[in-house]
């Protein structure tokens, strides 16, 4: 499989690339730097890195464009981008980083992607957060844009409702990012946990519209489809 993933430096991104290449997929990432892309390529020597950054719309724009050649039969669009500040200590970057980062990039990303998903029927997605509906305090501009996104992805889902797309909205899991967050350790989700599921989901020939990716539910979940 061709398998598209924005942002794999750390986290969930990082770790799905890497349950992917183990599988001997060909893999696609989007990094922020050229020194990103250089030192990933003397691991990784076989997969296709696009330089971007995802708070530029013109790199946005730029990296819409290039992907269209590509025929992916996966895309995760897992890019986010937080804050972690009361509002009022938000200044305008603040606020303009983390909707083009979490709620333009991916949105745009698709919609100049769209004919390649439909003729290929390409899987789509979107990863959002549990925080669109659970107010957190210090995350006001990242919990709305994620909000958006699972708004947005709703629609998308009705208006095609034969495109193979899922959103999934998760919980804090063991990140570099997560950790600066309040969140108490033991709250937090193993990463390889969430992968695993993450990965299963996206084998599931009839895909369900949301996940919230928690542990009681995803037990449940999975007991009723296996």
């Amino acid at each position: 499989m061709k398998i598209f993933i924005t942002w794999i430096s750390s986290g969930i991104g990082k770790n799905l690339s890497k349950r992917y290449i183990d599988l001997w997929n060909k893999v696609y990432w989007v990094v922020r730097s050229t020194e990103q892309k250089e030192k990933l390529l003397k691991d990784f020597p076989t997969c296709e890195i696009y330089v971007c950054d995802l708070s530029d719309i013109k790199q946005v724009e730029k990296l819409s464009k290039q992907i269209q050649k590509e025929n992916f039969d996966l895309m995760i669009l897992n890019a986010w981008y937080w804050e972690y500040k009361v509002f009022s200590d938000q200044n305008s970057s603040d606020i303009h980083n983390q909707i083009l980062v979490n709620l333009y990039s991916p949105i745009l990303l698709v919609s100049n992607y769209i004919e390649n998903v439909i003729s290929n029927n390409t899987k789509i997605v979107f990863i959002s957060s549990i925080t669109w509906s659970m107010p957190i305090k210090k995350l006001s501009v990242y919990g709305a844009t994620k909000w958006w996104l699972s708004q947005f992805y709703r629609v998308f889902k009705k208006e095609n409702p034969w495109l193979q797309s899922l959103c999934l909205e998760l919980w804090a899991t063991k990140t570099p990012m997560h950790k600066k967050s309040w969140m108490k350790k033991t709250s937090w989700r193993d990463i390889d946990i969430v992968c695993e599921k993450i990965i299963k989901m996206i084998k599931i020939k009839k895909w369900m519209q949301y996940l919230y990716l928690d542990w009681w539910l995803v037990a449940k979940i999975w007991n009723i489809i296996k």
